[in-house]
């Protein structure tokens, strides 16, 4: 077999269906509530979706399953289902507007690996008839069973002029050896049209804890062992555009937790460390000075359009080795550059996912 393919294509049905739903380009569409449930199981060897549901606007759209070359590293005691599921929530009307409310609630079972991934920017629009404070919302709750990968690698949201966004992942892991990988990032709005971080709000917040049987059974929750949070909104004194400048136009999340998602923690380490040997920020034309071993092992990076920097924290292993990984904050000027940077960073996940994230974007 060759190397990882390009990311899993949309079935004809759906990529049809969802090109016909057009742009949410009217503004006075009423605000809507969708859900959606997912559950991966092992079954016969095998990472299986057995359970999907979901209400309009909110849908899932799953190719095939893509077979990965190699799931190490393997977790002890436990062997890593073949094949990894991509999963791929759209909203019908390619946005959402002032008001719509989204939850989508996943389950991964042990063993098993699925990405959750979109195939465009989100979209958020303020509507003519919504409220001066009405926010737009979005929720997902995810579990990750023991020696389960689980990536959440969705394009950018962009949040266009006065429109407010707020969304909250929560995702608890079953055990130590239990991995996660997760993307959130936003980018300034249509600044190539020269609207720059017009929107009224912005709030994310990203929740990892691990599971304790005893504890949920009682109906209580271990408490977060990380909470990588962001809130923006513009003040009278200073708006959001001053605020970040002419070079800031993209912010970006990377958390990397677990043993299947050690190459990624190292990849983020790594191009943290060259751009501190740069002088803490990449400008246009440079790239990332990466050493013959590390190149082999996370690839070259193309020459960047614009300025870019990165900062990386490690989380440090709590008792019985949970909670180990990196989260990472990305700051650039240009959307393409941090796909380049991504793509690389996630390389080394191609050969458990069966695929290449960010594929489509322009790297």
């Amino acid at each position: 077999m060759g190397g990882p393919a390009e990311h899993p294509p949309l079935p004809k049905a759906d990529q049809a269906a969802w090109n016909s739903a057009g742009p949410a380009s009217s503004p006075s569409r009423e605000a809507r509530t969708g859900l959606a449930e997912l559950t991966v199981e092992r079954v016969r060897g095998r990472s299986t979706i057995t359970g999907s549901s979901w209400r309009n606007p909110l849908r899932l759209l799953m190719p095939l399953v893509q077979e990965h070359a190699d799931a190490e590293p393997r977790c002890e005691g436990l062997e890593v289902a073949g094949g990894c599921n991509w999963v791929y929530a759209v909203s019908y009307g390619g946005g959402l507007v002032g008001g719509d409310d989204l939850s989508l609630t996943v389950d991964v079972g042990d063993g098993c690996s699925a990405v959750l991934a979109t195939q465009a920017s989100g979209k958020v629009y303020r509507t003519r008839y919504s409220e001066p404070q009405t926010v737009t919302r979005q929720a997902l709750e995810a579990t990750v069973g023991r020696g389960a990968l689980l990536a959440i690698l969705p394009d950018p949201v962009q949040v266009f002029s006065a429109a407010r966004y707020a969304q909250r992942q929560r995702v608890a892991l079953a055990a130590a050896d239990s991995s996660v990988v997760c993307v959130d990032w936003l980018t300034a709005g249509r600044y190539s049209r020269g609207e720059r971080w017009e929107f009224e709000l912005y709030e994310s917040s990203n929740e990892f804890r691990y599971q304790d049987n005893k504890e949920e059974q009682e109906g209580e929750e271990r408490p977060p062992f990380l909470v990588d949070a962001l809130r923006l909104a513009p003040s009278r004194a200073l708006p959001l555009r001053e605020a970040f400048g002419e070079r800031e136009n993209v912010v970006c999340s990377v958390v990397a937790v677990g043993p299947r998602a050690r190459g990624v923690a190292e990849a983020l380490r790594l191009a943290a460390a060259a751009v501190t040997a740069g002088g803490g920020d990449i400008v246009r034309g440079q790239r990332l000075r990466l050493t013959e071993a590390e190149r082999a092992a996370h690839g070259e990076l193309p020459a960047f359009r614009g300025g870019l920097r990165i900062s990386a924290s490690e989380l440090q292993p709590q008792k019985g080795g949970e909670g180990g990984g990196v989260v990472a904050r990305i700051v650039g000027q240009e959307t393409e550059d941090v796909y380049a940077l991504l793509g690389t960073v996630l390389r080394c996940l191609e050969p458990q996912l069966g695929g290449r994230p960010f594929s489509h974007s322009h790297q």
